[in-house]
């Protein structure tokens, strides 16, 4: 729940209030249950309008790499499934609102709500980039260029040759800053440490002998063969680049690779300028396609929660649009108008805005400007910075061990923590109501659909309205805002004309 909560209008209230609206003041059409859902969505699309629910988070980094989406606490915590959107789809479509069980018509069957719902959440996931993963211990092969990845890979916009300089055996105790090796011999200061019972990300500070002093303490008792490593970012490129700057390229000897580029031909891949000549493995921030849905269990739809209602609208202008019984063009044209809108919108939503560590400001700079212009700064995972490095949405890396302060836009709460009262003002509750009648209406079809339109440009243009005067309550607002696609402006996935011109 964001910081403050509102106590003016209960849930119960709000119900009557829409059904009052949609002429079924007994909820003989409209169940309350049916009600209470169109508000939810309606608030996460008020909320992805206005940018309302900014909220602070306070969390200690005990990794590098740091996703909001599944940090225990954080308001941007991902929770929603694809058994409520099957709900929600069942609803719209006058089916039985059963879940993730089919009771409905031949008109559908829940594998066509399976599929609209997953070809469009992957498709969300490519277009906003928002699951973003460290992706480690990827094989490497000496004397070869390319590296295939795994095939729920879309994209990659950081890479790391990890060049293997000594894998002796090793001892020392859980908790301790050293270890005992067998050989010393090729480890150095500022090689990464891996292995059973090193802490993640711990690099080598000092050796005495066979003693290697670690810059994290020991997760658990250490025990076998430790690898030490010998990390380099590789810089994103393309042929092109390298042709006139790398001549002659494909001919040049083994060594230290220096950039790599994404391969055009599938499945996704990469290549280096300069095959490695050392055993090792490559480390990637990788963006993945989301989980399978299996219902009748439940599946993390792997998007934000507020992005839910944009899911619905892609898979329903999917369902609607195919030469069946089902078949409704103007629906199915609507949705999709309104699903392509929103997805334009995704990729400029502010997710996070400021930043602190161990209480001290700081920048939230892109993955992409960190690493060209602070070379090697996760080399020191622990005292880098002060800075907060976001690599995509909900995605980001922190100082270990830090207590990490940032500032968020939220999921739309429904509730207060007493599951009572709605989360929203009194000013803008009219404009919500206009989103949920709209949004209730879709089921009619028709004239009667068609005329809550009017409701949804109202409150479209009031949203832009609120969000104009929300940034204006600041002097820098604008600044804020954008931190959150720094990465997306510094290493462009969309090479488009308007691009083009302004770059």
């Amino acid at each position: 729940m964001p910081n403050g909560s509102y106590s003016w209008l209960s849930l119960t209230a709000g119900v009557s209030q829409l059904a009052a609206r949609l002429s079924d003041p007994s909820m003989v059409f409209w169940t309350a249950a049916e009600l209470e859902l169109y508000i939810y969505r309606a608030l996460q699309q008020f909320n992805l309008l206005t940018n309302t629910w900014k909220t602070d988070f306070q969390f200690t980094s005990s990794n590098l790499w740091n996703s909001l989406g599944s940090l225990a606490g954080s308001p941007r915590l991902r929770t929603a499934t694809d058994i409520q959107s099957y709900t929600m789809l069942e609803y719209y479509l006058l089916e039985p609102p059963t879940g993730g069980v089919w009771t409905g018509t031949t008109q559908f069957a829940l594998s066509d709500l399976v599929n609209a719902l997953q070809t469009r959440r992957n498709e969300i996931l490519q277009v906003s980039a928002c699951n973003d993963v460290l992706l480690q211990n990827i094989p490497l092969t000496p004397n070869t260029r390319r590296t295939y990845l795994p095939d729920t890979t879309l994209d990659v916009p950081r890479v790391r040759y990890l060049a293997l300089q000594a894998s002796p055996t090793a001892t020392g105790s859980s908790g301790a800053r050293s270890i005992v090796v067998s050989s010393s011999y090729g480890i150095a200061a500022g090689l990464l440490a891996l292995g059973t019972g090193i802490a993640p990300w711990a690099t080598v500070s000092s050796i005495v002998g066979t003693t290697v002093n670690l810059s994290l303490p020991n997760t658990g008792t250490v025990s076998g063969v430790i690898s030490f490593y010998s990390p380099t970012t590789l810089y994103r490129d393309d042929t092109v680049a390298l042709e006139f700057f790398e001549s002659p390229l494909y001919q040049l000897p083994s060594g230290t690779p220096q950039t790599f580029q994404l391969s055009s031909e599938p499945p996704l891949s990469f290549d280096v300028d300069i095959t490695p000549n050392q055993p090792g493995v490559y480390e990637a921030v990788t963006s993945q396609s989301g989980s399978p849905f299996v219902p009748p269990a439940a599946t993390l739809l792997g998007i934000p929660n507020d992005w839910a209602f944009i899911l619905e609208y892609g898979a329903l202008a999917d369902l609607l649009g195919r030469d069946t019984e089902a078949t409704d063009r103007e629906r199915s044209a609507y949705c999709m108008k309104r699903y392509q809108d929103y997805l334009g919108l995704i990729t400029k939503t502010p997710w996070i805005m400021l930043g602190n560590v161990d209480g001290v400001a700081c920048s939230v700079d892109s993955l992409e400007e960190t690493d060209r212009y602070s070379v090697g700064w996760d080399l020191n995972p622990t005292s880098f910075g002060p800075v907060i490095v976001a690599a995509g949405i909900d995605f980001l890396a922190a100082p270990v061990n830090s207590s990490i302060g940032v500032t968020v836009l939220g999921n739309a709460p429904l509730l207060d923590a007493s599951g009572t009262y709605l989360q929203i003002s009194r000013d803008q509750w009219d404009t919500v109501l206009d989103l949920a009648q709209s949004l209730a209406a879709f089921k009619m079809g028709g004239a009667e659909w068609k005329q809550t339109l009017e409701l949804e440009a109202r409150a479209v243009k009031f949203c832009a309205a609120e969000n104009s005067r929300l940034k204006s309550t600041g002097s820098f607002a604008d600044i804020l805002l954008e931190r959150g696609s720094s990465q997306d402006r510094a290493q462009a996935r969309y090479n488009t004309k308007e691009e083009q011109q302004n770059g």
